[in-house]
């Protein structure tokens, strides 16, 4: 991976973490609060389901009691064990407490028989236990609600003793904690697909808004370099790059040049033909510079018409004939302006650093002195100093 790309990355995850975590943590809260709920719902079924039954059997069961058929209760006992798979034992009582007909395994050894029914829950069963009595039947058809207060009078004959098993609904809550996790990490991938698109298209505007930058930066950047009119390393440029040539001039023992050149005539020019024509004279005289030297020289716009060439391991006599093929690359320039057949000239000062020079300012005097010397002398010429 790339430098560059970390911070993208970075930057990825905390969105995905932003946008998927709270999602996700809503999501497996719900999940456990339905899968509570659906718990609760599934027992109180199994309730409900167990009541059923003890209503179903104690008709039968009272009926045995009293005509003391104990062989009919063990064939109800079985069948009810038998067709039922929720029901793992099933027990009748008389009133002493004697079991008189059971299926199934019990899983409580020690029960009281009381004529008071009881719902409890035990290691992993549900225990019901009714109370039979005589006047049952006369009784209304939900003894579990409003029948209570007329079997207290009825006589006592025995027990109904119920145990269901909870394998069926931990079964089916183990089927819906699979279904619920399927569900959520269905949406966890979807949440977390989306997210990754919004990602993709945020961190794409932002990697756009910092190549904006970038660009905008390296713009002005080189605005502050270099001239906006000729593309030229503008006059601090140059200034710095002269001091540290002239250093390491020094520390080699190298010679150094400086040309410094201006176009002959330049306010004619622009007063003739127009500042535009002007401009172009400009460009296409940083042009000739720029194509004539070599690419280790520096050709900067000092000012105006003004235009420096700095030239390392180059001598005063060397610098000279470089300034005059460019004298003669200029006199030969014809250029159509607007229109207008238009020529133009420049003149040249030469100078070479020197030991006694101190500063940059003393080669750039002698090049400036040479260049006025050959604007004084008629223009179109070389001079050095």
């Amino acid at each position: 991976m790339k430098t560059d790309d970390l911070p993208a990355t970075r930057w990825h995850f905390r969105l995905l973490a932003i946008s998927v975590v709270p999602a996700l943590l809503m999501v497996i809260l719900l999940a456990w609060s339905f899968l509570g709920r659906y718990r609760v719902d599934l027992e109180s079924a199994l309730e409900v389901h167990a009541k059923s039954l003890v209503r179903q059997i104690e008709p039968a069961a009272e009926y045995a009691l009293f005509s003391h058929d104990v062989r009919m209760l063990d064939r109800l006992v079985q069948a009810i064990v038998a067709n039922d798979p929720d029901v793992v034992a099933l027990a009748v009582y008389d009133a002493e407490g004697r079991l008189l007909a059971s299926s199934g395994s019990l899983a409580f050894s020690s029960f009281p028989v009381t004529g008071r029914e009881r719902l409890q829950r035990r290691e992993g069963r549900l225990l019901v236990f009714a109370p039979i009595r005589r006047s049952y039947a006369e009784l209304s058809d939900d003894p579990w609600k409003d029948g209570l207060e007329k079997l207290a009078d009825a006589p006592f004959l025995g027990g109904i003793r119920l145990e269901i098993s909870f394998d069926r609904i931990d079964a089916r809550e183990k089927e819906m904690m699979h279904l619920t996790l399927a569900i959520v990490l269905s949406g966890v991938l979807l949440a977390a697909w989306i997210s990754a698109q919004i990602a993709r298209d945020v961190l794409a505007r932002l990697d756009a808004s910092r190549q904006a930058m970038r660009v905008q930066k390296e713009l002005a950047e080189s605005l502050a370099r270099t001239d906006a009119l000729t593309g030229l390393p503008n006059r601090r440029v140059f200034d710095a790059a002269l001091h540290r040539e002239m250093q390491r001039a020094r520390r080699r023992n190298e010679p150094l040049a400086l040309i410094v050149t201006d176009i002959d005539h330049f306010k004619a020019i622009n007063d003739t033909f127009g500042h535009a024509a002007g401009d172009e004279v400009l460009r296409d005289f940083a042009r000739i510079l720029r194509e004539t030297v070599r690419e280790i020289d520096l050709v900067g716009r000092w000012g105006g018409e003004e235009f420096v060439i700095l030239m390392p391991t180059t001598s005063r006599d060397e610098a000279v004939l470089v300034a005059e093929r460019l004298r003669m690359a200029v006199e030969a320039r014809r250029l159509t302006v607007a229109g207008h057949a238009l020529s133009y000239t420049a003149s040249f000062g030469v100078a070479a650093l020197q030991r006694e020079d101190g500063h940059a300012q003393a080669l750039f005097g002698r090049a400036d002195a040479a260049l006025y010397r050959a604007k004084k002398n008629g223009r179109n010429r070389i001079e050095s100093g």
